[in-house]
């Protein structure tokens, strides 16, 4: 006859020792594990004593083993047999990395206070032997690095005003390039093989204007000039071959002006507008804050002509029997057209837009603004 579990009577097998009903225990339990210590402590450690009734058991504990010095303080064996390392006070190990940076600091520092001492160095800056500094002297505020100089022998100079006229032989098809980072920009074109320059220097002292550069640079077909960046505003008025190989100019925080031109034409201004009028070479412009007017005296252009500005309006009038495939665009603001150019914007979930054929469609005219109003007239 089978045994039966004493608390819910449920049948028990042979050698079972807990009911699989209830869980009860139906068997008597096995002598308790007992923990044998290693008599035999490894080199340089001593066993530890038995544990006492009560005492946690030895898994809470740092380590099996203790130091024989130290003070009875616990070591990790990991730290004993780790690799690299030196021993400090107290059983901290410090890595071979730090000692070897720790070393070469120190290694340097008496290098430098016998050179100090020799008076190699200083705090200014290298020395030379017998004590002179060698130190390159920092270059005066507005000094060209790459150009030379514009020389201004002959300038008219007032209290308020430095005007500076200049000409310069050229080649019909060389590349200008004009920056001004205060100043106005107005470029005209003519029939002549050279250049003429006028610098307008305003505000400051004479001397203060003396000291605002203007870099020049002639080469290969290349003419350049760009102002310092500096206290005092320069313009330039500049007038050049029309059909010159490429123009860029480039303002922070005035206008430009550009008028009578056939050559390639990149404007770039930050703070300020754009006027173009009889421009019919490829053209580009933006400004950022500022608006942009252009005005066709002819119908005859060349190359795709792209206009933009992010905070400000845009405004064409068109030469009569201009063709253009237009392209327009505002986000915040509203296209207008004149009547007869049958030309239709249309207005969109965000903004306006317009994109038609003009006269049955030619080089591209696109124009582009964010904040701001766009409209053609005739």
């Amino acid at each position: 006859m089978s045994e039966q579990c004493l608390k819910c009577s449920a049948k028990l097998s042979t050698g079972q020792q807990f009911c699989r009903r209830c869980g009860e225990r139906v068997a008597a339990p096995e002598a308790p594990t007992r923990i044998l210590y290693d008599s035999r402590p490894a080199n340089g450690t001593v066993a530890l004593p038995p544990r006492v009734t009560g005492e946690p058991p030895l898994t809470s504990r740092p380590t099996e083993r203790q130091t024989p010095f130290g003070g009875g303080a616990y070591t990790s064996p990991l730290a004993a047999s780790a690799p690299h390392a030196h021993a400090l006070k107290g059983g901290r190990r410090l890595p071979l990395p730090l000692l070897g940076l720790l070393l070469f600091l120190g290694i340097g520092g008496l290098f430098a206070v016998a050179l100090y001492s020799r008076g190699l160095v200083g705090w200014g800056g290298i020395r030379a032997g017998d004590g002179t500094r060698v130190s390159k002297p920092p270059a005066a505020a507005g000094r060209p690095t790459d150009g030379t100089a514009l020389d201004e022998d002959g300038a008219v100079i007032t209290e308020d005003e430095t005007v500076l006229t200049k000409t310069f032989e050229v080649a019909p098809d060389a590349a200008f390039s004009f920056k001004s980072p205060g100043g106005s920009l107005t470029v005209e074109g003519w029939d002549e093989n050279r250049v003429e320059v006028k610098v307008m220097k305003r505000g400051g002292t004479p001397e203060e204007r003396r000291d605002a550069f203007v870099t020049l640079r002639r080469g290969e077909g290349v003419f350049s000039l760009a102002a310092a960046d500096s206290p005092v505003k320069v313009s330039f008025e500049v007038k050049l071959p029309r059909g010159a190989g490429r123009v860029e100019l480039s303002s922070d925080t005035a206008g430009v002006k550009v008028s009578n031109l056939e050559a390639p034409l990149t404007v770039s201004v930050r703070d300020g507008s754009i006027k173009l009028e009889d421009v019919r070479g490829p053209a580009q412009a933006k400004s950022v804050n500022g608006s942009v007017d252009v005005v066709y005296a002819s119908a005859e252009r060349e190359g795709a002509h792209d206009f933009k500005t992010v905070n400000g309006s845009i405004r064409i009038r068109l030469a009569e029997g201009m063709k253009a495939d237009v392209s327009a665009g505002v986000v915040n603001g509203k296209i207008e057209v004149a009547d007869g150019l049958g030309l239709q914007p249309e207005k969109r979930q965000v903004g306006w837009r317009l994109q038609a054929p003009l006269g049955g469609g030619g080089e591209p005219l696109n124009l582009k603004t964010v904040n701001g109003s766009i409209k053609i007239d005739k």
